[in-house]
This record gives C-alpha cells, sequence and structure tokens, in this order.
C-alpha cells in the first residue's frame, strides 16, 4: 500500500503538482507523501514514518537548537516519558510539536494564544 500511495501521488504530481485547498491555499503534493526513517530514540533502534512536511519542520527545528533531528526526537522522548510516562502515538506527538512549532513561529493570531493546552515559551 505505502509504495503504491508513493507511485499514485508520483504519477499524479506529474500532471498536477499541487491542489488547490481554499481560495488562496496551495497543496504541494510533494509534502504528503510519507517518508520512513530508522532513527535511535535514546539508544534504541526504531523506525518513525512521517509526511515529508514534517520531515522538513523537524530539519528545521533541529538546525535552530544545533542538534541533529535524531537528538531533538530522543530529547522529545525523554520529556514526554519524564512529564506523563510515555505516549503511545510517538509519530502523532511528533506532528503535533511540529504544528505547535509552527503556530509559535509563523502565526500570530490571537486566537491560537488562547488555544487550550497551548503553552507560550515566549
Amino acid at each position: 500500500m505505502d509504495d503504491k500511495f508513493k507511485k499514485m501521488i508520483f504519477l499524479n504530481s506529474k500532471k498536477t503538482k499541487s491542489i488547490m485547498l481554499g481560495a488562496d491555499f496551495t497543496l504541494p503534493l510533494e509534502l504528503i507523501i510519507p517518508v520512513q526513517k530508522s532513527i535511535k530514540l535514546n539508544g534504541r533502534s526504531t523506525c518513525l514514518r512521517l509526511e515529508k512536511i514534517y520531515w522538513m519542520i523537524l530539519k528545521d527545528i533541529a538546525q535552530k537548537e544545533q542538534k541533529s533531528i535524531t537528538k531533538l526526537l530522543s530529547n522529545i522522548e525523554m520529556e514526554i516519558c519524564t512529564k506523563v510516562g510515555g505516549v503511545k502515538n510517538f509519530s502523532g506527538l511528533v506532528r503535533v510539536a511540529c504544528i505547535v512549532h509552527v503556530f509559535e513561529h509563523q502565526v500570530t493570531s490571537h486566537w491560537v494564544n488562547t488555544m487550550p493546552l497551548y503553552t507560550s515559551r515566549r
């Protein structure tokens, strides 16, 4: 299914490089292709599968914090284990962390800063 999905996106992206999701919002199709990477989280080998856009965001965060993506993800896992004892869906946690990062650094709307569970480090 994964390869089939990638082929479908690739074949369709030859014809269409993006899709319109709103009057002024375009989604480049290459960003939704799933990418699986083998990583070591705190000494434990595992695979993490995220869409390309999330790997791009993680790369940006890691560069800003001057560490590798693996070290960044290890820190996220260690923090969540310390605070709440872990999480069942680590990839979901990573996606949410990426979205919060984008909101904190790109969006200044009032509603973002007043969302439940939103914490600002500013």
